[in-house]
C-alpha cells in the first residue's frame, strides 16, 4: 500500500511538474499555428501509418509552416518540437542550436558517440580530430580511387543499355559504397560485384529496424522495444557490423604501425527573427518544406530545374534556402568529398550514356525519400 501511494505521489509530482511547464511553453508559442491533435499522444497519430501517408501528412505540415511564417509546432506526447520552414530561422537555430535531440538515441546502439550523434563536447573533439581528414588536398588524392569506380559502374551499366527502364540506385549505392570503403578504410570490398555479403546485408536490416522505429511510436520506448524480436535482431546485426569495422580498423592500424615502428535541442529561451523557442523545446529544420517553398524557388518549385543552381540565379539566395549537407558548424564534414563524388560519377555516366526519365511520380519515407516505383532511367550507350 505504502508502494502504491508513493508512485501516486511521484506521478502527481511529475504531472504538476509537466503542466507548469507546458504552460510556460505554451505562453512562448501560442502565436504558432498547429494541426489538430489528440489529447495525450499529441499529433504523434500523424506519423503511425505506411510511409506514403506519413510523407502527406508532413506535406501537410509543411503547408501549414510556409503559410504562417515558416513556422508550425507539434506536441509528441509530452515533448514539443517547432518546425522550421523559413532559412532565416533555420540558419540562427544551425548556428547557435548544437546538441542533438532526443530521437537520435534510436542511432546510439549502432553509431555510438560518433561525430553525427555525439554530445556537444565530445563532438567538438572529434571533429577537431577528423578535420585534417576532410581538407580538401587530401580528398583530391581521392580521384584516382573514385574515377577507377565510376569506371567500374559504367561497365556495369552497359547490361542495361538499350533496354527498357530499370532502377538505377542500386548501381548507384553499389559504387558509392566502394569508393568510401576504400578511400575512408583502405578496404577493397568490390561491392559492384558483389553486393551480397555478411556485412551489406547486417546493415541493412539495421537501417530497416532504425525505421520502424523512428515512425512506429509503440516502438520508441526502449522498455517497449525490448521485448520485441526487433531488439534481438537489431543488437545481433550490429554486433556483426561491428566485428566488420574493428577488424578493418585493426588491420590498417597494422599496415601503420609496420610502417612508421577518424533533430536539435533548444538548452535556453531564444528568440529568432520570426519565432521564440522555449528552452527544453526541440527544434526542426524542415529541409523538406524549405527546398520546396515557392517564395523561394519559385512557381516551378517542384520541377527538375539544374539551371536554378547557376551563378547568376543563385547570386542573392540566402545560405540556407538549399541545405542538403545541413549548415552551420554541426554541418556535414564530409559535404566536399560527397559533392566530388556525386560530379565523379555522373560526369562519367553522361559521357558514356544517353539518359532518358519520366517523372519521378509519388515519394515514400524512410529514413531518407524514395520514389515509390524507384529510381527508373532507360540508357543508351553513346557513340563516339
Amino acid at each position: 500500500m505504502i508502494i502504491f501511494l508513493m508512485v501516486v505521489f511521484l506521478f502527481c509530482m511529475y504531472w504538476l511538474f509537466w503542466m507548469s511547464n507546458t504552460r510556460r511553453i505554451e505562453k512562448f508559442t501560442a502565436s504558432l499555428p498547429m494541426p489538430p491533435s489528440l489529447p495525450v499522444i499529441g499529433h504523434a497519430a500523424l506519423f503511425l501509418g505506411n510511409t506514403e501517408k506519413i510523407l502527406k501528412n508532413l506535406e501537410d505540415i509543411a503547408s501549414i509552416a510556409l503559410k504562417n511564417n515558416g513556422a508550425v509546432k507539434l506536441w509528441l506526447g509530452p515533448k514539443l518540437y517547432i518546425a522550421i520552414g523559413n532559412p532565416e530561422d533555420a540558419q540562427l537555430i544551425l548556428e547557435n542550436c548544437l546538441d542533438k535531440d532526443v530521437v537520435y538515441r534510436f542511432l546510439r546502439p549502432w553509431l555510438g558517440q560518433g561525430l553525427f550523434i555525439a554530445p556537444l563536447r565530445l563532438w567538438k573533439m572529434h571533429r577537431k580530430i577528423l578535420l585534417p581528414v576532410f581538407h580538401n588536398k587530401v580528398i583530391e588524392e581521392y580521384i584516382g580511387v573514385i574515377s577507377k569506380q565510376a569506371d567500374v559502374l559504367t561497365e556495369r551499366l552497359e547490361e542495361q543499355s538499350g533496354k527498357e527502364t530499370f532502377d538505377v540506385l542500386s548501381y548507384i549505392s553499389a559504387c558509392t559504397l566502394d569508393i568510401v570503403f576504400e578511400t575512408s578504410m583502405g578496404e577493397k570490398m568490390d561491392v559492384q560485384h558483389w553486393p551480397d555479403t555478411p556485412y551489406l546485408r547486417a546493415r541493412h536490416t539495421v537501417m530497416e529496424i532504425l525505421n520502424k522505429r523512428l515512425f512506429k511510436v509503440w516502438l520508441q520506448p526502449d522498455c517497449l522495444f525490448k521485448l520485441t524480436r526487433y531488439a534481438k535482431e537489431q543488437k545481433k546485426n550490429i554486433d556483426l557490423t561491428h566485428k566488420f569495422t574493428d577488424e578493418v580498423v585493426q588491420k590498417r592500424r597494422l599496415q601503420f604501425e609496420a610502417k612508421e615502428a577518424i533533430g536539435i535541442n533548444n538548452t535556453k529561451d531564444s528568440a529568432y527573427s520570426k519565432v521564440t523557442i522555449p528552452s527544453g523545446v526541440g527544434a526542426v529544420v524542415g529541409a523538406f518544406a524549405i527546398h520546396r517553398s515557392v517564395d523561394l524557388w519559385g512557381s516551378n518549385a517542384n520541377e527538375f530545374d539544374p539551371d536554378r543552381f547557376l551563378p547568376e540565379r543563385s547570386k542573392n539566395r540566402h545560405p540556407c534556402s538549399f541545405i542538403p549537407f545541413s549548415h552551420g558548424s554541426r554541418n556535414c564534414i564530409g559535404r566536399n568529398f560527397g559533392m566530388i563524388i556525386i560530379k565523379g560519377i555522373i560526369s562519367n555516366v553522361i559521357r558514356s550514356f544517353r539518359i532518358q526519365a519520366d517523372e519521378v511520380g509519388p515519394l515514400k519515407i524512410e529514413m531518407l525519400l524514395f520514389p515509390i516505383r524507384g529510381h527508373q532511367i532507360k540508357i543508351t550507350k553513346r557513340m563516339n
